[in-house]
């Protein structure tokens, strides 16, 4: 049974859910009730971000657009998605505070192409993403890598462009 709560009350709710997890994403076994209703306010999101009728007045919209969702694509289906950028904040941090560990125990940030430890397997596909993310800037597409995460991967010596190094060595 779904919860009676005011709309208010339950944004109050996520504010708080947010401000503890520090994500937008709340699991079914941690508070149904509130599950149920970021999946519906998720969806009239969405539908708002592809110009259809959302059900959502504009305080509304601009609040939960506030807490941090955002309009973003869907890769794989090329259709409207709404995304967390908490989560993805978080989520980057992580990989970032990995990269770190892993250059601090390894001396460098490369990866093999053939072997990687299991351990590694998804710094070494968060890596090449970031490579991938800052090609499109190079090639004046829109891209997720902002200039702060440039600049905080650039203070640590991460190389964007490793090819490119492999490809114009000369004869110092």
């Amino acid at each position: 049974q779904f919860s009676e709560l005011s709309w208010d009350e339950q944004y109050k709710k996520l504010k708080a859910y947010k401000n503890t997890h520090t994500t937008l994403k709340v699991e079914k076994d941690h508070d149904e009730d509130l599950h149920k209703w970021v999946l519906k306010q998720r969806t009239a999101l969405r539908r708002h971000f592809e110009g259809k009728p959302a059900n959502l007045s504009e305080d509304r919209l601009n609040k939960l657009v506030d807490l941090g969702w955002q309009k973003g694509q869907d890769k794989t289906k090329g259709k409207c998605n709404v995304r967390d950028l908490a989560n993805e904040e978080k989520r980057w941090n992580e990989n970032y505070q990995q990269l770190i560990r892993y250059k601090e125990e390894n001396g460098h940030m490369w990866f093999g192409r053939t072997y990687v430890k299991a351990e590694d397997a998804h710094l070494r596909g968060w890596v090449a993403m970031i490579r991938k993310e800052y090609q499109k800037l190079q090639n004046g597409e829109q891209s997720n890598l902002a200039a702060i995460q440039m600049k905080r991967l650039s203070d640590i010596g991460f190389d964007f462009n490793p090819r490119k190094l492999k490809n114009n060595t000369s004869n110092d």
